[in-house]
């Protein structure tokens, strides 16, 4: 049983972090109006989008160094926080004319705070990203809790002082990560110095490796965004507040295949790199068969989520957070095949397969919308359709993949 416990610290840790924000929406809702949940329901797709261009993209970059560098990789972090700041400040100088010329300010707010929420937790998420590799769980667990108690502490606060607008929310996820990496400086000196005081070397092999999944970030974080700007655009604000709940609704199995990938990662990439296989492909099938079926009961219980937690008004989200719910399930058997992708750095391919998922999903919307049919249930099947799709391609590549045919076949 002790061998369980730090798994388990790190996959409710892990959970709670991700599903904070969704255990909060009933008071979120009940503070702003349809029309200001709508807006907020956009700065959580660009905030998404930010996690996956500057946070997901480093944490992959320390992943699989760890295993090539081990403990030395926190020296070649530095050179990675540099050139994503660097990358901001870039899209800063492209996204202001706009603003200026189009009166765009409210979107302009939106990409800075998400920007500065994603920017502000690199170190943390580095330090995170460490103790997963060393499968120091527990103590992973023990730091996650320092965003979950301050976003839950900063939320319960706004609802009860009455704040009534978007922005005052979105900023409430910017402190929190402030707050979880200035605790960081005070709990881990150690890490910090050395991210400090560490040479920008690496800065080099870090825009190789975001230049490679920069097309993977980009699409993906598409992928599961461009039917909002669709539903905002075709049906309105209103519209799209339900599809957004259904779909952040559905996203609680997007976010338990991340607990699913911080687990199971390490013990994939331990068992590419030392051939015993045997262990490794217990816990994978395990971990599956356990997510199907936590997949299936909860699709069944999202009708009565809906009834208990939210009004009336969002009933239609129901049918859309079962169908993503399959979609994301879609997802965790791409992450599985395609970790060994990963390990053996297919990044342009990984790339590939996102744009052409992507490419699957516009089309799917654009002629559902050519065909009279658009209405946010069948665009949550376009979506399913999407990770249909990059869920066999990614399992034929990762086929031809010697080290996963060895990894099949051993053991």
């Amino acid at each position: 049983m002790e061998k369980f416990k730090g798994p388990i610290a790190l996959a409710l840790s892990e959970g709670v972090t991700k599903l904070i924000g969704l255990i909060l929406l009933p008071l979120i809702t009940a503070s702003l109006s349809l029309e200001e949940f709508g807006v907020y329901a956009l700065f959580l797709v660009n905030y998404i989008f930010f996690m996956a261009l500057y946070v997901a993209i480093l944490n992959n970059f320390v992943l699989v160094r760890y295993f090539n560098r081990g403990g030395r990789v926190v020296f070649e972090s530095r050179g990675a926080i540099f050139f994503n700041i660097l990358f901001f400040l870039f899209l800063s100088l492209i996204f202001l004319p706009f603003s200026i010329f189009f009166n765009l300010w409210n979107y302009f707010l939106i990409f800075i705070i998400s920007s500065f929420s994603c920017l502000i937790s690199q170190p943390a998420q580095i330090y995170l990203t460490i103790k997963q590799c060393r499968q120091e769980y527990s103590s992973y667990a023990k730091f996650s809790l320092v965003y979950i108690v301050c976003y839950a502490a900063l939320a319960v606060f706004a609802f009860i002082v009455g704040l009534s607008n978007w922005y005052e929310f979105a900023l409430l996820i910017f402190l929190s990560h402030a707050i979880q990496t200035t605790f960081l400086f005070f709990y881990e000196k150690r890490v910090v110095r050395a991210i400090i005081i560490s040479r920008n070397r690496s800065l080099s092999e870090y825009v190789k490796h975001f230049r490679g999944l920069l097309a993977n970030s980009i699409f993906g974080w598409a992928r599961v965004n461009v039917d909002k700007y669709f539903v905002l655009s075709i049906i309105g604000n209103a519209a799209l507040a339900t599809y957004s709940l259904g779909f952040q609704l559905g996203a609680v199995i997007g976010l338990l295949n991340t607990i699913l990938i911080k687990i199971l990662n390490p013990i994939l990439f331990s068992s590419f790199k030392s051939q015993q296989t045997q262990k490794a492909k217990k816990v994978t099938l395990l971990m599956l068969i356990a997510f199907i079926l936590i997949t299936l009961i909860y699709i069944a219980l999202v009708p009565y989520v809906v009834e208990w937690f939210f009004n009336d008004d969002y009933i239609d989200s129901v049918y859309i957070a079962q169908l993503v719910s399959v979609g994301y399930l879609l997802q965790v058997l791409v992450s599985i095949f395609g970790a060994v992708l990963f390990y053996e750095r297919r990044n342009y391919l990984i790339s590939a397969l996102s744009i052409f998922s992507f490419l699957v999903l516009l089309l799917s919307l654009l002629s559902i919308f050519k065909l009279g049919l658009f209405n946010a249930n069948n665009v949550a099947l376009c979506f399913v359709f999407s990770w249909l799709v990059h869920f066999l391609l990614t399992s034929y590549f990762a086929l031809k993949e010697p080290l996963f045919k060895g990894f099949i076949s051993n053991g």
